[in-house]
């Protein structure tokens, strides 16, 4: 397909076109959306961009302008208007976020892919194996923060709504060919999405420094001054708008918090900090050092370790989903989701009965029907 005939999308920054897309969204039963943050490129990632495809015409809906976007958010809380997504997640959770936002009505071709059984569930792959369609995806770290949006960040937006609504269509036309337990299984990941209250992007650093990997393997001192680096490494990311990983890295913090240099000589070299680096940084992180070194160490943590009666029942449990999602040919997290699993294995004693099962409040009415004998007989084995 030469995707330069299709026409360049609409963006949407004043109350005529605003009105314009309404017009399209009431003319329809089902309309096609995403959104773009910029995660790469601020300390706190927001939502820059709307793109939604509604009645045959594509739309680039700018929500940094100064536009009043509640009677489109409305249309997104309205349940009887089914809106489109690839990989709903994290759009619902930026959406409820930054604009108070409780999606209702959802369908998300990726949750369809896996129920199916797909492999390769990007967007990308999905649209190329049904449409035949190569979607150029040359725009993934772009700054969509910035304005005025280039054409090449507007194609590159439009067509992550442009083919959803027709790939809806192939993927839906295979489910009709599964089972009602298929069909049972996307509507409770779409739930499960649409009730989604965690926020990944919320910033808790006196706690995320120990996050980091190899945080674990320091002692009391060298997780000391890894804490104090990381607090002051969020206050410049955060006074410069930038994220964390561009003022200084990770695998940097590591290195100083592991082997806190002496000089300036013992700062810089290879495996340590870049010159670059050094002369920006150098003098303030020798005084984060220095401050650290005069705090009380932070012992590591010790490792709980879950009791044998859990791991086994885990264990018996994922062997059997594993089995279970190949006979159905759709995703294992979709028989169960490792959420539901743990609080199956954290059952004691485990239930003998279905009524037991039922009554735990674990399962859904329609999985304890329909996995409920061999998830007792799981326990057992366990």
């Amino acid at each position: 397909m030469d995707m330069e005939r299709i026409p360049l999308p609409i963006l949407v920054a004043d109350e005529e076109s605003l009105d314009r897309l309404l017009v399209c969204v009431d003319a329809c039963d089902r309309i096609a959306v995403d959104t773009e943050a910029n995660p790469m490129h601020s300390y706190r990632e927001e939502v820059c961009l709307i793109q939604v495809t509604a009645a045959g015409k594509d739309f680039l809906v700018d929500p940094l302008s100064d536009l009043d976007l509640e009677p489109l958010f409305e249309e997104f809380e309205d349940p009887k208007l089914t809106k489109v997504f690839h990989d709903a997640g994290y759009d619902l959770i930026m959406l409820r976020r930054d604009f108070d936002v409780q999606l209702r009505g959802l369908a998300d071709t990726r949750v369809l892919a896996l129920t199916l059984g797909e492999e390769a569930t990007g967007l990308a792959a999905l649209v190329e194996s049904r449409l035949g369609v190569k979607l150029d995806k040359g725009q993934t770290l772009s700054n969509w923060g910035s304005r005025p949006l280039s054409e090449s960040q507007m194609r590159y937006a439009q067509m992550d709504t442009h083919f959803l609504l027709d790939l809806l269509d192939c993927l839906e036309g295979e489910l009709e060919e599964r089972d009602e337990l298929a069909k049972l299984e996307v509507e409770s990941e779409l739930r499960r999405i649409q009730n989604e209250t965690g926020d990944p992007t919320h910033k808790t650093p006196e706690t995320d420094w120990a996050k980091i990997k190899g945080a674990h393997r320091l002692d009391g001192k060298g997780r000391r001054r890894l804490r104090e680096l990381y607090l002051w490494r969020e206050g410049v990311a955060e006074k410069r708008n930038v994220p964390p990983f561009k003022v200084i890295g990770n695998k940097e913090l590591l290195f100083l918090a592991r082997t806190p240099p002496r000089n300036e000589q013992e700062m810089r070299g290879k495996g340590r900090l870049p010159d670059k680096l050094a002369n920006r940084y150098g003098k303030a992180i020798f005084e984060v050092l220095g401050e650290a070194s005069k705090m009380e160490d932070i012992p590591p943590k010790k490792r709980v370790r879950q009791p044998e009666e859990f791991r086994r029942a885990m264990e018996v449990l994922k062997a059997w989903r594993k089995q279970k999602a190949g006979q159905r040919g759709t995703d294992p997290s979709h028989i169960l989701n490792r959420k539901v699993l743990e609080e199956l294995a954290n059952l004691h004693p485990y239930p003998k009965t279905l009524d037991e099962l039922r009554d735990s409040g674990i399962l859904e009415g329609w999985k304890c029907d329909a996995y409920g004998e061999e998830i007792l007989k799981a326990f057992q084995r366990a």
